[in-house]
């Protein structure tokens, strides 16, 4: 006696199921990269922001013969940033490079790094 329906639908049985289980998983990894990235382009845009008013601060402290680069520290920390180099020329420019600390899903814990560089206008 063969159980099977006509036709051999029988060897299907069951495919929808596996079917949708991999797609439901390509969705979810790909929700976990998209994520990733969305959180590494923000990290980076922190940084960004932080090295750029850390260097304004700086620089607006060197012109009024000023530690540009101690003005500079003080802002980036406020910013949740760390300064990684800071030169402060005898014009009154700074330039500043700066790390906000960053977790991202399945590669853990980094830095998003920024430069930045400002100075009086001539």
């Amino acid at each position: 006696m063969n159980d099977t329906p006509a036709g051999g639908a029988g060897r299907d049985r069951g495919s929808a199921t596996v079917l949708t289980l991999a797609v439901a998983c390509a969705a979810l990894l790909a929700a976990i990269v998209l994520a990733g990235l969305v959180q590494a382009y923000s990290a980076r845009a922190r940084a960004q922001g932080a090295a750029d008013l850390a260097a304004l601060a700086g620089a607006a402290q060197a012109v009024r013969a000023g530690d540009g680069c101690g003005a500079a520290g003080q802002v980036a920390r406020r910013n949740d940033a760390r300064i990684a180099s800071c030169v402060q020329d005898p014009g009154g420019v700074v330039l500043v490079r700066v790390r906000v600390p960053s977790n991202l899903p399945l590669l853990g814990s980094g830095n998003a790094w920024a430069a930045a560089r400002a100075g009086p206008v001539r």
